[in-house]
């Protein structure tokens, strides 16, 4: 007859199963994380040299692509900066435009004479600012010796100003050419209020001047730079009072100088009005001509 185990014996033995299946699982996950490791540093050179060409092929896509997408972007920006920029333009200069014939419509013209509106259509790039054609002549009453002014608005009171731009040199049926205050072609009667003084002002043969000499003033007046200078009416064709420009003064540096005569003095104007950038005058024409 068998005789049965013990139990303490069982439990030994169970104990020992249990701590050999541990060790063989200790040992399997450090044999195989050795193997693993092995394998990986076998495989790294070649592992490594397949990452990085598909890292550089990868990259290389998204930078052509990139660059295709920005290229695009970035002409399509330009076309559209380009439409603004001209929209923009294009709607500063009628902005611009349109101030300059609503200040030209506003204008008080002087007693006696009637303005004839004109629009600048032809310039002569030599001599911009010295003479122009503009689209009014003798069928509007435009006649030789007629002054040109133009408007701008006072920075300080906003209220409108008048200001000279030239004589009126020649006249066809429908055109008239217009020398400018800077132009030999323009002679004018100037009056200096604040020293009670008068001249003759005439624009100078050399080009890109940007003043006027005044000559014949008063030897014994005082000048002052920035004395305003206007018109002073005593040819019946030109209205008095019209605003020309500021005294710049003399190649002395002084507000005016006297003559090589030693009996007058002469002196330099700014023209009050942009020459430059000038679009429209008006014309004044005597009121007795239209009738």
């Amino acid at each position: 007859m068998k005789q049965k185990k013990a139990p303490h014996t069982i439990l030994l033995i169970f104990l020992s199963i249990l701590v050999l299946l541990i060790l063989i699982a200790a040992a399997y996950q450090s044999l195989r994380r050795t193997i693993t490791r092995l394998s990986m540093d076998f495989y790294y050179p070649y592992l490594k040299v397949l990452k990085n060409a598909e890292i550089a092929i990868s990259d290389e896509v998204l930078l052509m692509k990139s660059r295709q997408e920005l290229a695009s972007a970035l002409q399509a920006m330009y076309r559209e900066n380009a439409q603004l920029s001209a929209q923009n333009s294009l709607i500063e200069s009628l902005e611009k435009e349109n101030s300059r014939l609503r200040l030209l419509l506003d204008m008080n013209p002087p007693v006696l004479f009637h303005p004839v509106h004109a629009e600048i259509i032809l310039r002569d790039p030599v001599s911009w600012n010295e003479t122009f054609t503009v689209d009014r002549g003798e069928s509007s009453g435009v006649q030789v010796g007629n002054l040109a002014v133009g408007m701008f608005p006072s920075e300080e009171s906003g209220n409108l100003i008048t200001a000279a731009v030239g004589r009126v040199v020649s006249v066809s049926e429908n055109t008239a050419t217009i020398a400018t205050l800077l132009s030999s072609e323009c002679i004018l009667s100037v009056a200096l209020p604040e020293s009670n003084s008068h001249g003759i002002m005439q624009g100078s043969d050399t080009p890109n001047e940007e003043t006027v000499i005044v000559k014949y003033l008063s030897a014994g007046a005082k000048y002052g730079l920035g004395e305003v200078v206007s018109t002073s009416g005593y040819s019946d064709a030109t209205p008095a009072g019209i605003y020309v420009g500021t005294l710049a003064g003399a190649a002395n540096g002084k507000a005016a100088q006297l003559d090589d005569s030693r009996l007058y003095a002469v002196s330099s104007v700014l023209p009050a009005l942009d020459l430059e950038s000038l679009r429209f005058v008006s014309i004044l024409t005597e009121r007795e001509s239209l009738e």
